[in-house]
């Protein structure tokens, strides 16, 4: 969750670190918090009287944070800007970071710009954003059949179907974009069709949804 990983194996941070500064800061408050009667373990910290200093304190930790996200704006700019200057298409996945923090991941969240690179990203004409429900780090594009018992240990995809070795799971997953969006591009142009966004979208609708996701594989093998 420190990097983003694109089709090509390149990674890009997303990770704005806190200062040694600000984590000083919050070491001194929490001293002075417990200096004044707190109690973590009988969560009273409502009850404690904040002294001068303490809110001296509490300032400086906000004009830290308030640097910290200045710094995760102009990172997200620059991620975007480069991202977006390597490519003509530009194929993510709307992943649920919310849901990340309710998975022990909160702190990596908080610290991410994810969420800022994707808010820019989504409305670029040349992303084409896939929903969360596809299964991009289970699908196989070499046989077209799911890795139904993959689990988040399982760092290096290889196929249990046809034992294709496709490499790094992040790699696996942005490949897979990839695959779907030319698959789809090639397909729905032959019809004359013009190729949008609402119509990659309802594509992927119509092969993919919620159970297709949480393993069950599709009727037949994605071509």
């Amino acid at each position: 969750m420190k990097t983003a990983t694109d089709g090509y194996g390149k990674t890009y941070n997303t990770q704005i670190e806190e200062t040694e500064r600000l984590k000083k800061l919050n070491r001194k408050y929490r001293r002075q918090l417990k200096a004044a009667g707190w109690d973590p373990k009988k969560k009273n910290r409502k009850e404690i009287q904040t002294s001068n200093n303490m809110w001296k304190t509490r300032l400086k930790i906000r004009r830290e944070y308030m640097k910290m996200d200045n710094r995760k704006e102009a990172a997200a700019k620059d991620l975007v800007v480069e991202v977006l200057d390597e490519t003509e298409v530009l194929v993510i996945q709307d992943e649920n970071l919310s849901g990340w923090k309710r998975t022990g991941h909160g702190k990596k969240v908080h610290h991410g710009i994810l969420g800022r690179v994707k808010e820019r990203l989504v409305k670029s004409p040349q992303v084409h954003v896939i929903n969360q429900w596809v299964p991009t780090t289970k699908l196989c594009t070499h046989c077209g059949q799911t890795w139904k018992e993959i689990e988040e240990k399982d760092r290096q995809y290889v196929c249990p179907h046809c034992g294709h070795d496709d490499g790094e799971r992040d790699t696996h997953s942005s490949k897979t974009m990839m695959w779907l969006y030319s698959n789809m591009q090639d397909t729905i142009g032959l019809d004359g069709a013009e190729f949008t966004r609402t119509v990659f979208d309802e594509r992927l609708d119509q092969l993919f949804d919620r159970q297709t996701a949480e393993g069950k594989a599709p009727d037949e093998p994605i071509r």
